[in-house]
């Protein structure tokens, strides 16, 4: 007769736990960044966020690219797109084959990135959580799509989400869903000046709160990706326009159009850029280049101009741009 001890019991309880167990955003740990957007465990939170398992190897994968760049780009900052590369690729190769396959700037991609409870037995795999964190879809990525502009429709917004509105609801929404905050600011600056309107003081709370999280990214990205941290500068000025959060932006914009040494390296990831664009703008792709020698010779020419790049700008966020999508580009001649 078999005698089944109590650390036998429990060590089956916990077996049964880990089978059974849900993924989870908390202790998400976000590995190595590849590209798009740094982030923090702080920003999954009253966002909804897709976390997908995906790797360079894989063409189920590769197919999912462009769907998580359009998916990312139709939301906007409501939605948080995590690409997480699980293979055995450094991050170099790794953004060069999210280029390369599609992928924008706008995904934040990593490397070897780990979801609590997450069962992943093939890729590619997603979890989609809606804005309370709580899992709604546990699968396929390509059968997904739906449910996350449900879950986004659902979503009051980052901004303002974790509590009810009662006396200043339209001017919430205004924040969750919209980018342009100008006339809601204005209103909510009126109703907060005699110190009584709790809400409309706590809206604008918020919204500092995220001027502040943005300047702090911008000034980041202004040596890391000067392109792309005039364009931050560009909708947030846009998005504030008139108010007084506006005025810090604005004054950074005049400082940087001043900055020679920011003003070459900007012409150099513009360059990068642009290249990038024109090669999406021509299907210019793996698949294609092997079918085709007119789009393998757009490639190659690509290349030329990247190494002039790399070579102008050496040492900058420019050469390091372009190197990444040459080693894309040399791949289809």
């Amino acid at each position: 007769m078999n005698v089944i001890t109590r650390s036998t019991i429990l060590s089956l309880i916990f077996v049964s736990a880990l089978l059974t167990a849900e993924a989870t955003l908390t202790g998400v740990t976000l590995g190595s960044h590849v590209s798009g957007p740094k982030i923090t465990a702080a920003d999954t939170k009253n966002r909804v966020v897709l976390f997908e398992y995906w790797g360079v190897n894989c063409p189920p994968c590769l197919r999912s690219i462009p769907h998580l760049s359009h998916w990312q780009e139709e939301h906007g900052e409501n939605l948080l797109v995590i690409a997480n590369h699980c293979q055995n690729a450094s991050d170099t190769d790794t953004a060069a084959k999210w280029i390369e396959k599609g992928g924008n700037d706008l995904v934040t991609v990593i490397n070897h990135g780990s979801l609590p409870g997450a069962n992943v037995s093939g890729i590619p795999h997603c979890f989609l959580f809606n804005h309370e964190g709580t899992l709604i879809y546990d699968g396929n990525p390509f059968e997904v799509e739906a449910k996350i502009a449900a879950a986004v429709a659902a979503s009051p917004g980052a901004l303002i989400a974790g509590r009810t509105y009662t006396k200043h609801v339209q001017l919430a929404k205004v924040l969750g869903k919209t980018k342009v905050w100008g006339g809601a600011l204005k209103k909510l600056r009126k109703a907060a000046a005699d110190g009584t309107d709790e809400e409309a003081q706590f809206l604008l709370d918020r919204v500092t709160a995220w001027a502040e999280k943005e300047m702090s990214e911008i000034e980041l990205l202004t040596s890391e990706d000067p392109f792309v941290a005039m364009s931050r500068l560009s909708d947030t000025v846009a998005r504030l326009k008139k108010d007084i959060l506006a005025e810090r932006f604005e004054d950074m914009q005049k400082v940087l159009k001043k900055d020679k040494a920011f003003k070459k390296i900007l012409k150099g990831c513009q360059i990068v850029a642009a290249i990038k664009a024109d090669a999406a703008k021509k299907q210019v792709n793996l698949k294609m280049a092997k079918q085709s020698k007119k789009i393998a010779g757009y490639a190659k020419n690509y290349v030329i101009q990247l190494l002039k790049v790399e070579d102008k700008y050496q040492g900058t966020a420019a050469a390091q741009q372009a190197a990444v999508l040459r080693a894309s580009f040399e791949k289809m001649y």
